[in-house]
Formats: structure tokens, C-alpha cells, sequence
């Protein structure tokens, strides 16, 4: 469900990708093992989530930008660079 809202509407919805006006997007965000970058300390606590759960959303993510970047036609080493994955 998060994968195809992600891709539907956040990359590729009318305020996005899928507006005839915009011709880019930056995918900035870095999810590791160790959890979400631009977060300080605690916030996995805060959110209640196991080493599980965050396997899972760190795995789904991955799989969504690798997505994205199919639907690009830009070389992946130069994305890869962008988005730090």
C-alpha cells in the first residue's frame, strides 16, 4: 500500500512527476540499517518501531526508489550519486 501511494501520488501525482511542468525531482532522503538520516536521536523509539520493522520500511524504500529510477532515462550511477542509496 505505501509502495504504490508512494509511486501513484508522492513521485508521480498531478503535484509532482505528473505534472507537465515539472521535468525533476531530487530524492534526498538515505534510509541505512541504521535507520533515517535526517533524524536525531531517538526518533525509532519514538515511533515505537522494532529492528524489524525497520528492516522492512529500510528494504520497501529501496525497492520504491529503484522504482523510480526505472522510470527515469538518466544513467542509474549518476542517480545513485543523487539520492545517496
Amino acid at each position: 500500500m505505501l509502495r504504490e501511494w508512494m509511486l501513484r501520488d508522492h513521485y508521480f501525482g498531478p503535484t509532482a512527476m505528473g505534472d507537465p511542468d515539472v521535468t525533476g525531482m531530487t530524492i534526498d532522503d538515505r534510509w541505512l540499517p541504521a535507520g533515517l538520516t535526517e533524524e536525531g536521536p531517538g526518533w525509532q523509539e519514538e515511533m515505537e518501531l522494532s529492528p524489524s520493522d525497520l528492516h522492512t520500511i529500510v528494504r520497501v524504500i529501496h525497492t520504491i526508489v529503484a522504482d523510480v529510477w526505472l522510470r527515469f532515462p538518466v544513467d542509474a550511477s549518476e542517480l545513485i550519486v543523487r539520492t545517496g542509496v
